[in-house]
């Protein structure tokens, strides 16, 4: 199998199907000042099968620690969670925001 081919793969519980949708995260963020909305990417992708498993994975409590982590490491005030709200975006839409210049396009689409 290429990797090119793994990268359009869902991988959810050795799902080999195609993945469809790259999941990313709407929030609040909270603290000194008026509340930010922040914009997430995450490298999940997924099959129509697999939306709600990876939600939920997305937002289980470890998965919260690791972004309030790391949103303090950049500085950032802290996630309210309350306000999260899981984004769909197109899989092809995602890939194409590797390149470089085709960042724009994804938040476009998010917003």
């Amino acid at each position: 199998m290429t990797s090119d081919r793994l990268k359009h793969q869902c991988h959810r519980d050795g799902c080999d199907s195609e993945a469809k949708w790259r999941l990313c995260l709407q929030l609040r963020c909270i603290g000194a000042g008026a509340p930010i909305t922040f914009h997430a990417e995450s490298s999940l992708r997924v099959c129509d099968r697999h939306i709600k498993p990876a939600i939920a994975y997305l937002l289980s409590p470890a998965n919260k620690e690791r972004i309030a982590a790391e949103l303090s490491k950049q500085g950032l005030p802290l996630p309210d969670f309350s306000s999260a709200v899981p984004v769909l975006v197109p899989a092809e839409l995602a890939l194409a925001s590797d390149e470089a210049g085709k960042a724009a396009q994804l938040r476009q689409f998010i917003q």
